[in-house]
């Protein structure tokens, strides 16, 4: 690989990291607002609704409605997960652009 790709490339990393850390920062500042609240607690609402659901009626459901049921808790959960690791997942991506910024100033030198 040419010195020109490898630092197109570094460039590409940090702009990716870059975009990242912006969009967890943003999850991050949702999640800790008024709305965000409300919204992860909605959705643990539905969560719990759902399970519960599938608890007390599994045995008489059919299985499209349990497919169904069972279909409609992983996406909530998925954007649960994206509330609650916001945080984490910030401070690993700033971690990881620090790394990658140090690392193209001393190619620089």
């Amino acid at each position: 690989m040419s010195e020109e790709s490898k630092k197109i490339e570094e460039q590409e990393e940090i702009d990716s990291a870059t975009v990242e850390l912006e969009r967890y920062k943003a999850l991050d500042n949702l999640s800790r607002s008024k709305g965000g609240k409300l919204m992860i607690e909605m959705i643990k609402k539905d969560i719990s609704d759902l399970v519960s659901k599938l608890s007390y009626k599994f045995d008489s459901m059919t299985d499209i409605e349990l497919r169904s049921v069972c279909a409609s808790i992983s996406p909530r959960i998925t954007v649960l997960r994206a509330f609650q690791n916001a945080e984490a997942n910030f401070e690993v991506t700033k971690a990881d652009l620090e790394e990658l910024l140090e690392k193209q100033n001393k190619n620089k030198e």
